[in-house]
């Protein structure tokens, strides 16, 4: 039996709105029938949690994960969008489809940048937000994050909401004082400061090291911190790569990384990325146009009619991607050894000269039956594994990976027999991808399974 869950924001009751919520939610259970399940919440009704492949999503009372379902239906995001999309995202993470798609996209808080970035494999502290009421329940029984932790408001800046909690007792007071804010938690991260780096244009432009006054947590310069100027040639070159495809994620050629450094372990974590860093005002006014006018200078010179080149990012062997033209997210084989992606396909023919087919097929999950008809096609002669030559059909299609949306080329071929119905290849990794093989999100099962068949069918022969 298939569970669809329709998630709901809490807004001002009106009857028109209320009517067509419940006869959508209703009409929908009854018109797929008994094979079917449809539950119901509010964004208020969940606890978030961002860390990395352990983040969750849940229902506090229920305790079921969001991620447990077949499908997700966003319905009335209402004030709640940042909610909606930290959601989003953690749902492409557990590769579990969700309507609408609009949500993929770049929240303006702290929590939905956390789950962004957990997300595409970047270190963040962990990051936790309930309403209130759902703090005082859950952090009673069994905290998720333990204390000392930092809890700040999920839209502060400079500092400003941002506590250092050490109990229980403190934890209520501080939400009680911050009534009418959205607050996050955050993992307090032992430091000696941080880093704010300045990413121009795909490149480290300056990093400026700040430390907090006296016992405050806060490392902010307006808050009394201190500032020193760090040569962006020091900057390991592990966190200088995650910076520039921490600005990327959030298609930003200007941002202010903000990094911390764990001084027990000296792992990395990335706290914030700002979309509007102080550069004409703050410390180091002259360095930071200094770096800002050679971004320009870079860009006028090297590409005057076109944005500047994104970063290079690490991605693992398998991979969830969005087919932007249908809206369907699947997971892909990642393959260095192939030229050219290839997508499954079926009933593919020609009619006067017009290229029909279906995207997979009916044993799929993902098969709408929607033909799709083009005129831009070529055929091209692909070989095997194993030497043989077949002619296919090539297409252009639309795909979003890691955050980054690329039109490339493929080939239609029958995939039923493969565990993933999408392979990438070398025309859509070139310049924007690099694989590392212990990386990604197999799907460990199907893999099994498809060895054992495979077994099978030699031994049989």
């Amino acid at each position: 039996m298939k569970k669809i869950l329709f998630l709901k924001s809490v807004t001002k009751s009106d009857v028109t709105t209320d009517r067509d919520w419940i006869a959508l939610q209703d009409g929908v259970a009854k018109r797929l029938g008994d094979s079917y399940t449809v539950e119901v919440a509010r964004f208020s009704d969940l606890a978030y949690l961002a860390d990395g492949a352990k983040s969750r999503i849940w229902h506090i009372k229920k305790q079921y994960d969001i991620a447990d379902f077949d499908m997700v239906v966003f319905r009335r995001v209402g004030d709640e969008l940042e909610k909606a999309i930290s959601a989003a995202h953690y749902l492409s993470m557990k590769s579990v489809p969700f309507i609408d798609s609009y949500l993929l996209t770049q929240g303006k808080g702290k929590l939905a940048g956390a789950f962004l970035r957990a997300a595409h494999g970047l270190p963040v502290p962990r990051t936790f937000f309930a309403s209130q009421t759902g703090y005082e329940e859950i952090f009673r029984d069994d905290a998720p994050i333990s204390f000392p932790f930092v809890i700040k408001a999920d839209n502060g800046s400079k500092g400003r909401d941002n506590y250092l909690v050490k109990s229980f007792d403190e934890l209520i007071a501080v939400l009680k004082r911050s009534s009418g804010l959205d607050m996050i938690s955050q993992t307090f991260i032992p430091n000696d400061g941080d880093m704010r780096v300045l990413v121009l244009g795909n490149k480290v432009g300056s990093v400026i090291l700040r430390k907090g006054k006296g016992d405050s947590h806060l490392n902010n310069t307006s808050q009394g911190g201190s500032a020193e100027l760090l040569d962006p040639e020091s900057l390991d070159s592990t966190i200088a790569a995650d910076c520039l495809a921490a600005a990327q994620l959030e298609s930003l050629q200007v941002a202010g990384v903000d990094v911390v450094i764990d001084k027990v372990t000296g792992d990395h974590y990335f706290l914030e990325v700002n979309r509007a860093p102080q550069l004409a005002t703050g410390a180091f006014v002259d360095e930071k146009l200094s770096a800002y006018a050679d971004m320009v200078s870079r860009f006028l010179k090297d590409a005057p009619s076109s944005n500047i080149r994104q970063a290079v990012q690490t991605i693992g062997r398998v991979e969830p991607i969005l087919l932007s033209d249908s809206g369907v997210r699947v997971r892909a084989r990642i393959d260095t050894g192939a030229k050219t992606s290839a997508i499954w396909a079926s009933n593919i023919h020609v009619v006067d000269d017009q290229l029909r087919f279906m995207l997979f097929d009916e044993s799929s999950e993902n098969f709408s039956g929607e033909e799709i008809v083009t005129n831009e096609y070529t055929k091209t002669v692909v070989a095997s594994s194993n030497g043989m030559a077949e002619v296919r059909y090539k297409i252009k299609l639309s795909l979003v990976l890691k955050g980054r949306k690329i039109r490339a080329s493929f080939t239609l071929s029958d995939r039923s027999d493969q565990v993933y119905p999408v392979l990438i290849g070398r025309n859509v990794l070139r310049g924007k991808f690099v694989v590392n093989v212990k990386l990604g999100k197999p799907m460990h099962q199907e893999e099994r399974r498809r060895t054992k068949d495979l077994r099978r069918v030699i031994e049989e022969d």
